[in-house]
């Protein structure tokens, strides 16, 4: 499909949400997309959110598939999120959360995301814009 789309000027990119870091074996969903996909034809935009409400360290995956990431979602997450692949969690305004963007950030510029989108899921502890300008005031504060 990437291949596909690329012939027509279009880019072909995967979005993921926590589901696909289950276990599959000795693997997992998320790791079968990115070693089965054409990395000239699929990018991907990691979910930071999602990916740290199934337990996974987000820099890690950065690193990890450094060169497959072109965008990301900036959210956060409460300490009392559980670790689960079942659509769940407790979403905090982005910097009062658990995530640390310190970290997180450069990772992913190191690994390719030019891209960032700052997001929040419901239930909403403030309205939408609120959540909104706390994120950008806290991102505002971290320096490159």
């Amino acid at each position: 499909i990437g291949r596909k789309l690329n012939a027509s000027g279009i880019e072909f990119g995967y979005h993921n949400h926590n589901f696909e870091f289950a276990k599959a074996g000795n693997t997992t969903g998320f790791d079968i997309l990115v070693a089965n996909s054409d990395p000239a034809s699929v990018s991907f935009e990691l979910d930071v959110g999602w990916a740290a409400a199934a337990g996974q360290e987000p820099a890690a995956l950065f690193n990890k598939y450094s060169g497959r990431f072109t965008a990301m979602h900036i959210k956060d997450i409460k300490a009392t999120t559980v670790p689960n692949t079942a659509l769940k969690m407790d979403p905090s305004d982005v910097g009062a959360g658990r995530l640390d963007w310190k970290t997180i950030l450069p990772a992913a510029h190191k690994a390719g995301v030019r891209n960032f989108f700052l997001e929040q899921e419901p239930p909403f502890a403030t309205s939408r814009l609120e959540a909104a300008e706390n994120g950008y005031r806290y991102l505002s504060t971290l320096v490159a």
